[in-house]
């Protein structure tokens, strides 16, 4: 016998309103669908990509420089 899927409402981590998360993101959606909402989750999620080791020298080198000048 399955578990019933519980269909909580969770507050926007950006304009505070409450919503309904996607049943396949419930797990980690933090923001609702409005757009000025999934322009701040953008904001975020590449804020913290940049702060991370990975992301900190990713644009940096000789590779990205010839890269952007060939472009």
């Amino acid at each position: 016998m399955k578990k019933a899927l519980r269909h909580r409402k969770r507050k926007c981590k950006f304009c505070d309103e409450l919503y309904l998360p996607d049943y396949r993101n419930r797990w980690h959606q933090r923001f609702c669908s409005k757009v000025s909402c999934r322009q701040a989750s953008k904001t975020r999620s590449q804020q913290k990509w940049l702060l991370s080791e990975k992301g900190q020298g990713y644009f940096q080198g000789p590779d990205n420089v010839n890269r952007v000048r060939e472009w």
